[in-house]
C-alpha cells in the first residue's frame, strides 16, 4: 500500500489556516517543522511578508512547490513554483493538484534512475567487451557497482557448492584480491542463495536471524546491510554478487534487479572468457605437441640406452599413463616382456588385484607431485607377490610424461616388519615388567623409564626421559659409587648383580631397592648403563613383622616352659614339704614350751611355711614375667607371674 502524500505547510496565514483539516480530510499528512523527514511536498502562502526566503528554503527541501497565491493578486509572484492555487479554492483545488506534481515527479525520478541504470549497465558491457584481462575485468565490475550502489564492500565470488568452498576472485576495495579461498560454513547467507537460487536482501544485518551463526563478525565490521546476487550460467549457480554496506539499511528492489542484471551478463562474459582462453590453449598445444613429440621420440631413445644398463627398474610413462619404454631390469622384476608392456597403462603392469596400488603412484604424478621411495605391494603377472619401493616424477615434458623407478625390496621389508614386530615385543615386555627399568647414556640423561619404575617413585616417563639424570634418581654419590663399581668389574663383565641401593620419588621419599646394573658396550666402547630395580618396602615390612611374631614366639614358648617347669617343681617339692611341715609341727608340739631346741623348731616351721607359700606361687605361675637379679642378671618374678592373668584379652609375656 502507497504511503499518504506527506506536505510542508510553509508561511501559512491566519486566514489559510482552515486547510489543515481540509488536508486531513483529504488524506494528506501534514509536516509541521521545517525540512522535517518524509515531506515530499510543500505548500507556501505567497502572503508571507517572508515568502522569498521559504521558496528558496523549499527549493532545497522539498518537491514538488505550490503556492496559494492571494485574492487579487498577480500571477508573477508564483514564478519558479511548480504550481499555484488562487486562495478562495485553495482548500478544493489544493490535494488533486499535489497528487498530480507529486506522481510527475515519481516518474521522473524513476525515469532518471532507469536511465542511470541503463548508463551503469552499458558502462559494465562495455567493460566486458574492451577487457582482455579476466582479473582487470572483474576488478572494475565490482569497483562500478560499488559506487553505483554506495557501498562500502562488493565481491564476486566464485563458488564449489558440493565441496563447500568459494573464491573471492575480485573485491572492490582490494584491487589485488586473486583466488582468495573462503569456507561457505562461515557464509550463511552464501549459503541461502544457493540453496533458494534468488537474490538476498537483508536490510538489518545486526537483527536478521540468518547472520545469528556470524553475529560476532557481523558486529566486529559494522555491517548493516546485506545483498547477495547469484550468477547463473546454463542453468547453474557459478558464484554470487557479495554486497556488504555499514552506512545505509536498505536495497531497493530496482537496486536488485539491477544486480541480477550485472550478475547473469559477469556469468556469460566469464564463460565466454573461459571458452576463448581455452580455443587459444588448444590451439597453442597442438601446434607445440607437434614439435615436442619429435624431441621426445629422441630423448625416450636415449633414455633405453641409459636405462639398459640400470639395475632398477625403469619405465617413462606419456600423459595417459601408458608405457612408453621399459627397460630389462623392469622386465625382469614385473615379469613381462619389453613388446608385452610397451603401450600398456602402467596400472595394468602389474595383476588386477594390484591395480588400485598402481593407480595411488600414477594418480599422484597426475597432482604434479613427486613421489619419494613409496612401497606399493603388488602382484605381478606371473603371480609373484613384491613390495616395490618406487620413486617418480614428471619430465621436463610438455606432454607431463613421467618417470619411474622401481626395485624389489620384499625381502628388506620383511626383516624390517619381523624387526619391528620384536622391538614392538620388547617394549611391551618391558612396560609389562614389575621391577623398574631405567636406561641412561654415559652423561647420565635418561633414556628410558619404563612402567615399574613409573609405579615405584611416582615420576612419569615424560617427566623424565630426556630432561633427569640418573643423579637425580639416587641419593647424592650413590649414582657415582655405581658407576664406579661397574667400571671396576672384569672387562667383558661390567654388572652388578644384586646390590641394596636406594632411589628418591617424586613425593622425596626414599625408596630401598634390590638393584641389578650392567654397563652396556657396542665395538668395545662404553654407550649406556641400565637399571633394573625392585622395591624392597613390601618386603622389608613384611620381615619386621615376622620379626616380631618370632619374638613374640620365643616369648610365649618360655613362658610355655617356665608354667610346665612351675608345675613340676612344685608337684615335687610338695611331697617332702608336706613331710617337713609335719615332723617340725609335731616336734614343736612335743617340745616343752621354755625347753631347749623350740626356738630353733619355730623357726623351722615359719620356713617351712614360707617355702609353701613359694611352691604354691610356682605352681601359679600362668606368666613369664621377670626382674633384675645381682650381676646384670634377669630372674623370674613369682609374684608377678603367679598373679592371676587380666579378665579379657590374651595372656601377655613381658621381658
Amino acid at each position: 500500500m502507497q504511503r499518504p502524500l506527506t506536505v510542508a505547510l510553509l508561511g501559512l496565514t491566519q486566514a489559510n489556516e482552515p486547510l489543515r483539516e481540509a488536508f486531513s480530510q483529504a488524506g494528506l499528512a501534514l509536516e509541521s517543522s521545517t525540512g522535517g523527514a518524509g515531506a515530499a511536498a510543500a505548500v507556501i502562502d505567497l502572503a508571507a511578508s517572508d515568502r522569498e526566503e521559504l521558496i528558496a528554503l523549499a527549493r532545497q527541501c522539498y518537491g514538488p512547490l505550490v503556492g496559494i497565491l492571494p485574492a487579487g493578486a498577480s500571477a508573477q509572484i508564483a514564478d519558479g513554483l511548480d504550481g499555484f492555487v488562487r486562495a478562495p479554492y485553495a482548500a478544493a483545488d489544493l490535494p488533486p493538484l499535489l497528487r498530480a506534481l507529486a506522481r510527475a515527479r515519481r516518474d521522473r525520478d524513476e525515469m532518471l534512475r532507469q536511465t542511470q541504470d541503463l548508463a551503469a549497465l552499458l558502462d559494465v558491457t562495455r567493460t566486458f567487451a574492451a577487457s582482455g584481462d579476466t582479473d582487470r575485468l572483474l576488478f572494475e565490475v565490482v569497483e562500478k557497482l560499488a559506487g553505483r550502489l554506495t557501498v562500502e564492500r562488493c565481491s564476486l565470488v566464485l563458488v564449489d557448492a558440493q565441496r563447500g568452498t568459494g573464491w573471492v576472485v575480485a573485491a572492490s576495495d582490494d584491487a589485488m584480491v586473486r583466488e582468495l579461498r573462503i569456507d561457505l560454513s562461515a557464509y550463511p547467507e552464501i549459503r541461502e542463495v544457493l540453496q533458494t537460487r534468488k537474490p538476498l536482501v537483508i536490510d538489518d544485518a545486526r537483527r536478521h536471524p540468518l547472520l545469528d551463526p556470524v553475529r560476532e563478525a557481523v558486529d566486529k565490521q559494522g555491517i548493516s546491510a546485506v545483498a547477495v546476487v547469484p550468477m547463473v550460467s546454463e542453468g547453474d549457480v557459478v558464484g554470487v554478487l557479495f554486497l556488504r554496506a555499514m552506512a545505509r539499511s536498505a536495497f531497493s528492489p530496482r537496486e536488485v534487479g539491477f544486480l541480477s542484471i550485472v550478475a547473469n551478463a559477469t556469468a556469460v562474459a566469464l564463460r565466454n572468457a573461459q571458452l576463448v582462453g581455452r580455443v587459444q590453449s588448444e590451439r597453442s598445444q597442438e601446434v607445440a605437441a607437434r614439435v615436442a613429440a619429435e624431441r621426445e621420440v629422441h630423448q625416450l631413445r636415449r633414455y633405453e640406452e641409459f636405462f639398459s644398463h640400470v639395475s632398477d627398474g625403469m619405465a617413462v610413462l606419456d600423459e595417459d599413463g601408458r608405457v612408453l619404454t621399459l627397460n630389462p631390469a623392469g622386465c625382469r622384476t614385473l615379469g613381462v616382456a619389453m613388446e608385452q608392456a610397451r603401450g600398456l597403462p602402467w596400472t595394468e603392469l602389474v595383476a588386477p588385484q594390484s591395480a588400485m596400488n598402481a593407480a595411488l603412484v600414477w594418480r599422484e604424478l597426475q597432482r604434479g607431485a613427486r613421489v619419494l621411495s613409496a612401497d606399493v605391494e603388488v602382484q605381478t603377472r606371473d603371480g609373484r607377490r613384491l613390495v616395490l619401493s618406487v620413486s617418480a616424477g614428471t619430465l621436463r615434458s610438455q606432454h607431463g610424461r613421467a618417470i619411474l623407478s622401481f626395485r624389489d625390496v620384499t625381502e628388506a621389508r620383511a626383516m624390517e616388519a619381523e624387526l619391528r614386530k620384536t622391538k614392538d615385543f620388547l617394549e611391551r615386555l618391558i612396560d609389562a615388567t614389575v621391577d623398574g627399568i631405567v636406561a641412561a647414556d654415559l652423561r647420565g640423561r635418561i633414556l628410558l623409564w619404563n612402567k615399574g619404575a613409573e609405579r615405584v617413585t611416582g615420576f612419569s616417563a615424560a617427566e623424565v626421559v630426556g630432561k633427569m639424570s640418573v643423579t637425580e634418581v639416587y641419593p647424592p654419590g650413590q649414582a657415582r659409587e655405581i658407576m664406579e663399581r661397574l667400571r671396576g668389574g672384569r672387562a667383558g663383565d661390567a654388572q652388578i648383580r644384586v646390590l641394596r641401593a636406594e632411589v628418591i620419588a617424586r613425593s622425596g621419599e626414599i625408596i630401598p631397592v634390590h638393584l641389578s646394573a650392567a654397563l652396556l658396550t657396542e665395538a668395545d666402547k662404553e654407550t649406556a648403563t641400565v637399571g633394573v630395580f625392585s622395591d624392597l618396602r613390601d618386603r622389608l615390612r613384611v620381615e619386621a613383622e615376622l620379626q616380631k611374631a618370632q619374638a613374640k614366639l620365643a616369648l610365649a614358648e618360655k613362658a610355655k616352659v617356665a608354667s610346665e617347669l612351675a608345675g613340676a617343681a612344685a608337684h615335687e617339692l610338695n611331697q617332702p614339704l608336706t613331710s617337713i611341715l609335719g615332723f617340725s609341727e609335731l616336734l614343736f608340739r612335743r617340745s616343752e614350751n621354755d625347753g631347749p631346741g623350740r626356738e630353733e623348731l619355730e623357726q623351722i616351721l615359719h620356713e617351712a611355711e614360707r617355702m609353701a607359700l613359694i611352691v604354691r606361687r610356682i605352681g601359679k605361675i600362668a606368666r613369664y614375667e621377670t626382674m633384675e637379679y645381682v650381676g646384670n642378671r634377669r630372674i623370674v618374678d613369682l609374684e608377678r607371674s603367679s598373679e592371676p592373668p587380666p579378665p579379657t584379652g590374651p595372656i601377655v609375656i613381658k621381658g
